[in-house]
């Protein structure tokens, strides 16, 4: 990347034609509460297209959605109940049952859905908490999916679960099984609702509200959204050109955009012990979000912390020259909706003399 010039160029895809600038990269996740933009034009809208499904797996189905829902913020760094965290349609277990459901705040829910067996009988569980009773949930579901056409959200079920189950969800019909449907049985399901939209037939059950969702780990896409903020810090700290003029960080970058099993040559997770260690000796808390740099013996490291989950990301195994970061970076007290720089938080909190 040694040959940056000109007005735009994007830190993770330099000069790849056709690349536009039209809104702005947070330097940590927006959705854990940090505020602070780099620049207009430091990341393009193709770069943050390709992240932006990474950060979503990590926000909603990581270790770091259950701090999230428990202590905050919410979607996109809201703090209003109105806007607690809300997983996608996932399996859920709920009175021994297997079923489609939701997690919004720290509750579990379950969606009124139906259940097909392979013999095509049909159950309908009905999610208590709804606005309308059974019998109208039976027949608006059942319209819903008499026309819902083609398209649908295929959700994973345990694998010796032979039924199907079919819910509503954020406009979409969810179907639910262990396998691939074929077109044939998704046409048949659907002619079955499409003959009669009586209530007559269904065996209505009435089930509890809460129940425990799985978390799918993946612990990759942490590390490359870990590896994403380091970055980011750099931009924030130093300026993007301080990146772009040179290919000291081609390597990382390169690793963050495969999306490949190479990110972990440069991110490593953090023990718990040493994540509350780290914590203590920076003066920072524990709900607060940061990234710090350090720069020790020509290597330039960064420590991604996200609730009780720490990160230490290779940034540059060998500098040429000093970056002239001893040891700073951004702070996000997302509480006080507010972020620091390093320097400034340990200033404004007594650690640091001023001037």
């Amino acid at each position: 990347m040694n040959m940056k010039m000109g007005d735009n160029m994007c830190i993770y895809l330099g000069q790849k034609s056709g690349l536009t600038y039209t809104s702005q990269e947070h330097v940590l996740p927006a959705a854990l509460g940090c505020c602070t933009k780099l620049d207009k034009g430091v990341v393009s809208d193709e770069a943050n297209k390709f992240f932006s499904p990474i950060e979503r797996d990590v926000i909603e189905h990581s270790f770091i959605q259950i701090p999230r829902i428990i202590i905050g913020p919410g979607k996109r760094g809201k703090l209003s109940p109105k806007n607690a965290a809300t997983s996608d349609v996932v399996p859920i277990k709920c009175s021994g049952r297997n079923g489609l459901g939701y997690m919004k705040g720290t509750e579990g829910y379950i969606l009124s859905q139906f259940v097909i067996s392979q013999e095509n009988k049909i159950q309908f569980y009905y999610q208590a908490n709804s606005n309308d009773n059974a019998q109208e949930e039976i027949i608006k579901l059942k319209g819903q999916i008499a026309s819902m056409g083609e398209k649908y959200v295929p959700v994973k079920m345990p694998q010796d679960d032979e039924n199907v189950y079919i819910a509503y969800f954020k406009g979409k019909i969810h179907i639910g099984f262990h396998d691939i449907l074929s077109e044939e049985r998704v046409k048949e399901i659907k002619d079955m609702f499409m003959e009669s939209i009586t209530t007559r037939g269904e065996k209505v059950n009435y089930v509890q509200i809460s129940a425990t969702l799985p978390i799918i780990h993946n612990f990759k896409n942490l590390c490359i959204i870990a590896a994403k903020s380091a970055i980011n810090t750099l931009a924030y700290l130093k300026g993007d050109q301080y990146i772009l003029q040179t290919d000291e960080f081609d390597d990382i970058i390169r690793q963050i955009m495969s999306g490949s099993d190479e990110i972990f040559n440069s991110v490593a997770g953090i023990r718990f012990d040493r994540v509350e260690k780290i914590r203590q000796e920076l003066f920072l808390d524990n709900d607060q979000q940061f990234c710090i740099l350090v720069e020790q013996r020509k290597q330039l490291k960064a420590y991604v912390f996200f609730y009780e989950h720490g990160f230490e990301v290779l940034i540059c195994n060998y500098l040429k020259s000093s970056s002239g970061i001893f040891m700073d970076g951004i702070v996000c007290n997302w509480k006080e909706r507010k972020d620091y720089k390093y320097i400034e938080y340990l200033t404004n909190i007594g650690k640091l003399s001023k001037g």
